[in-house]
C-alpha cells in the first residue's frame, strides 16, 4: 500500500467522521429546540463559538478573543463587527451578547456587578472568578439603563 493511498484513505475517513459529528450535533439541537452556536469559516479552518458559553469578546485589531465561562479562550481571524452581525442574525429577538464600546461583547446574564465611579463591569465565570472590564462611565450608565429594563 502506498503512504499516498494511506494518507488519502486517512482523510476521507476524518472528513466522514467530522460530517456525521455535524449532523449528529446539528440533530441534538434540533430536539432540543435550539442551536446557539455560530460557526466561521476562514483559511480552510472551521470556529464553532457556543454562545450561551461565552463570558465576553474582546477586539484585537481583525481579529476577535473569545473567553468562556469555563476560563477557556481562543481567537478568531474575524473582527468583532463580523461577529456580531452574525450575533444579531442567530438571535434577533434576545440578545444576551451585547456590545459595550469598541472593544467588547459581554454576556449580560454573567454581569455580576456595575460601579460607574471606578468605571468597570464585573463578570462572573463559572468558577467563581470574577472578571473586570474597565469601560466609560457613559457605556456603563447605559448598561445599567439596559438592564434595568430587561428586569
Amino acid at each position: 500500500m502506498s503512504r499516498r493511498f494511506r494518507l488519502e484513505c486517512f482523510f476521507h475517513v476524518h472528513k466522514g467522521t467530522l460530517a456525521r459529528v455535524m449532523r449528529n450535533r446539528k440533530k441534538r439541537n434540533q430536539r432540543h429546540g435550539m442551536n446557539s452556536t455560530i460557526s466561521l469559516c476562514a483559511h480552510n479552518e472551521l470556529y464553532v463559538i457556543d454562545c450561551n458559553k461565552v463570558m465576553y469578546m474582546q477586539a484585537d485589531d481583525h481579529y476577535t478573543h473569545v473567553y468562556y465561562l469555563s476560563g477557556n479562550h481562543f481567537m478568531v481571524p474575524y473582527g468583532l463587527s463580523t461577529v456580531m452581525g452574525l450575533l444579531d442574525e442567530k438571535f434577533p429577538d434576545e440578545p444576551f451578547l451585547i456590545r459595550v464600546g469598541r472593544t467588547y461583547v459581554i454576556n449580560t446574564r454573567v454581569v455580576f456587578h456595575i460601579n460607574t465611579v471606578k468605571q468597570i463591569v464585573v463578570l462572573a465565570d463559572s468558577h467563581g472568578n470574577n472578571h473586570s472590564i474597565h469601560l466609560p462611565k457613559q457605556i456603563l450608565r447605559d448598561l445599567i439603563e439596559s438592564l434595568g429594563r430587561k428586569s
